[in-house]
């Protein structure tokens, strides 16, 4: 009879192992890790950005609409000055020079600078933009400032017919009242 045998190999014993690997595979686990929460809060950055910039957007336009409005108010109406005073009723406020423009004789701040006209009803005209999804609506007052001489003639005295000057403010919020823009124009008439 025949005997077979078979070879076995015989394999050393493992060489004390000292790890490396494992703390080579860890390190580079933590970069990916440092980088993938770097990604998600620029993304997290970025959003916010363009949410704040169509937010502002929304406020400027709520704005402007409503100091188009206050421009054609002032292009149509006959304000004959009594409408005005320096309460801003109605949102029509007093502004010439014996008034200095300063609310109810405040002579700190002008009209469109305080929050008491801004946040009082009956002291502003309100303006509804309701086609840019807004829910608070954009807010305008009317300063009348006085006489204003036709040319630029330094030689002018300004009479009771010459053009009338006024500066419309308006101010427009966005989706939240956090976003806000306030504009302003003047006009002759």
């Amino acid at each position: 009879m025949k005997t077979i045998q078979h070879s076995q190999k015989v394999f050393p014993l493992p060489v004390k192992q000292k790890g490396i690997v494992l703390i080579m595979v860890l390190t580079l686990l933590l970069a990916l890790t440092i980088l993938g929460v770097s990604s998600m809060s620029t993304s997290t950055l970025e959003t916010r950005m363009a949410n704040n910039f169509q937010e502002r957007s929304i406020a400027f336009q709520a704005a402007e609409a409503a100091l188009r409005e206050g421009e054609r108010l002032v292009e149509t109406a006959n304000f004959n000055g009594s409408e005005f005073n320096n309460l801003c009723t109605n949102g029509l406020c007093e502004c010439t020079k014996s008034t200095t423009c300063d609310y109810n004789g405040d002579s700190t701040q002008t009209f469109w600078e305080l929050n008491t006209v801004w946040n009082t009803s009956g002291k502003y005209i309100t303006y509804l933009t309701s086609s840019l999804g807004i829910t608070n609506p954009a807010k305008y007052i009317i300063e009348h400032m006085g006489n204003v001489c036709p040319d630029t003639d330094p030689a002018c005295v300004v009479a009771a017919t010459d053009p009338r000057m006024f500066r419309i403010t308006a101010l427009g919020y966005g989706k939240t009242v956090t976003a806000k823009v306030m504009l302003q124009s003047t006009y002759k008439k």
